[in-house]
């Protein structure tokens, strides 16, 4: 898309490469020292701020996502996001009022019961091209974010799911995968 689009000098692709201390630093391709991202190599907190805050929009366009924690980094840096219609980024997205999903155009099951989605490319490309063309959106989309994620601070999050063991404790309640909500 980048290509057909000619976005070449807009979309950098993240890299990797070693700091001079020995720790994995983030770089773009076409650094020399750099090579490909992989998913498992863990940036630090302030990398990751850093690199959620050097772009405009953060672009998921993830087949398979079972939260999105790396939306909600990124929203709750203030940047807007475009991400696939499925999953809980729709919520995520959505629900903070701090981007746009895109549409799904085929959703496969895979043999171990997991759904993967794949994304509209025109309709990512679309949503691309109208966050770069409306900066007051972007900075609407941005506000909402910073404003909206502030549900899913640790502090509060790991208080529901205390009070939540408390009340299944105190009940008594057996889990029970055939019936109720979550189980319980």
């Amino acid at each position: 898309l980048r290509e057909k689009f000619g976005l070449q000098d807009s979309i950098k692709f993240l890299f990797a490469k070693p700091g001079l201390d020995g720790i994995l630093e983030p770089t773009f391709e076409g650094d020399a020292k750099g090579f490909m991202h992989n998913a498992n190599i863990c940036f630090s907190h302030p990398w990751m701020a850093k690199l959620y805050n050097s772009v405009d929009v953060h672009i998921n366009s993830s087949s398979g996502e079972s939260f999105g924690l790396p939306i909600l980094e990124s929203l709750s840096c203030g940047i807007p996001n475009i991400g696939p219609n499925f999953g809980a980024v729709p919520e995520l997205i959505l629900g903070t009022g701090g981007g746009i999903v895109a549409k799904i155009k085929n959703t496969i099951m895979t043999p171990l019961l997991s759904e993967i989605s794949y994304v509209e490319e025109e309709d990512l490309a679309e949503g691309i091209n109208m966050f770069y063309k409306d900066k007051d959106l972007r900075i609407k989309m941005s506000k909402n974010a910073v404003e909206n994620t502030k549900f899913y601070d640790w502090k509060e999050v790991s208080k529901m799911w205390i009070a939540l063991t408390e009340k299944v404790k105190q009940d008594k309640l057996v889990c029970n995968y055939n019936t109720g909500i979550l189980g319980v």
